[in-house]
């Protein structure tokens, strides 16, 4: 049995598979990446199937570093990718409603929004299908975001 400190260190960053709608029962899939309101304001829009429920997160912590690092201008990005969960409508955090949830085959927790968007009160979060901290889950987001590399540098712009 791993501690909970060790639980809190690992298992944070919301994947494709680690959150479904209590509405349509459908995981959460990347659409796009947006700026958000957040301190690290580029991230990762999921959105279910029926189009209700909406995280954003994964957010860049630093943007010019990154697009650095994919010009070849510095060796290494170390900056990481933060893992705060928000609405994916007004960008309030989302607080956690109830505990132990039945979806599918999985045991979740319910979260919602904190400002009570209609549609974003049914988020269901499967903690051991987050993606896991250290340098594994960095190197998934690197590869995940150099596939949106002009857009990033379109987005980072407007800032």
């Amino acid at each position: 049995m791993q501690s909970f400190k060790i639980y809190l260190n690992e298992y944070k960053h919301i994947g494709e598979n680690s959150c479904f709608c209590g509405h349509c029962e459908t995981n959460l899939k990347v659409t796009d990446v947006v700026v958000g309101k957040h301190i690290y304001p580029i991230g990762q829009l999921l959105v279910c199937s029926c189009k209700k429920s909406k995280i954003f997160t994964n957010t860049i912590r630093n943007i010019t570093n990154l697009l650095d690092y994919y010009k070849g201008n510095i060796k290494n990005y170390t900056n990481g990718f933060c893992n705060d969960k928000k609405c994916g409508y007004c960008f309030s955090y989302l607080n956690p409603l109830e505990d132990g949830v039945d979806i599918k085959d999985f045991r979740a927790d319910k979260y919602g929004c904190t400002k009570n968007c209609v549609n974003n009160q049914e988020l269901l979060i499967v903690g051991g299908n987050n993606l896991p901290e250290g340098d594994n889950t960095v190197h998934f987001f690197i590869d995940f975001y150099k596939k949106y590399y002009n857009l990033l540098e379109k987005l980072s712009s407007t800032l």
